[in-house]
């Protein structure tokens, strides 16, 4: 009698589980990739819900169609993503070396960012001990390429050579709507100003050179989002 009521009360758990995850109350992702460094570095555990209000800085969900240049050769389909949202609908956006300006005022303070560095100046490099500081990827990626890092905002502030932002022109892969919208002279760093539609969102990744976002693929509709982040591990 005992266990019957012990398969039931698993089951029971079980079925509440699955019913919260269908309905989006609860919902749980994966980062796949650095586009949310440092704040949430690969393969972090993300528990959404639909319930939580979004709001500038939330951390979301989203569906949206995959860019071609994601998997060059495969065909487009609707996949979800994780994003930041750094503006909403009737916003002003404009990015300035990389951060977000919002209705003309800086709307980043104290957040912390991962951008590309060039490292200048011939024979320049970075000591073991910063090297040890860097992730096993971007370890890699150094050893590969020791003229460009990509660097948290706090192990930027260790680095002792002299470095430039990396920046290059933003690559005219949008949807055809918003498209037009792009001027031909904004680059990865330097975007906008941008209007925001009402019911729109403008999204971006806390890894500012690694992430294909809104500057990419257009705004995001609210109708979009599958959940809003609350909690992560």
């Amino acid at each position: 009698m005992k266990s019957k009521k012990s398969i039931f009360i698993i089951a029971g758990i079980i079925f509440f589980v699955n019913l919260l995850r269908v309905t989006g109350i609860f919902e749980i992702y994966r980062t796949a990739g650095v586009l949310m460094e440092p704040s949430y570095p690969d393969r972090t555990i993300l528990v959404m819900s639909n319930l939580k209000k979004i709001e500038h800085r939330s951390v979301i969900a989203f569906k949206a169609l995959s860019l071609r240049e994601e998997v060059p050769g495969m065909p487009q389909k609707e996949q979800v993503y994780i994003g930041r949202v750094v503006g909403k609908g009737g916003d002003q956006i404009e990015l300035r070396d990389g951060r977000v300006w919002l209705n003309g005022a800086f709307a980043e303070e104290g957040k912390d960012l991962k951008f590309r560095y060039r490292i200048e100046g011939e024979g320049q490099k970075l000591s073991d001990a910063m090297v040890a500081e860097l992730s096993a990827e971007e370890q890699i990626h150094y050893r590969l390429d020791s003229k460009l890092i990509s660097l948290s905002d706090g192990l930027r502030k260790k680095v002792k050579v002299e470095l430039s932002l990396y920046d290059s022109p933003i690559r005219n892969i949008a949807p055809p709507p918003y498209r037009a919208l792009l001027d031909s002279t904004w680059t990865l760093n330097n975007y906008g100003p941008l209007h925001i539609p009402e019911g729109q969102l403008f999204i971006l990744g806390d890894n500012r050179h690694d992430a294909l976002d809104s500057r990419f693929r257009g705004f995001i509709p609210e109708a979009a989002v599958k959940g809003v982040l609350l909690m992560a591990y």
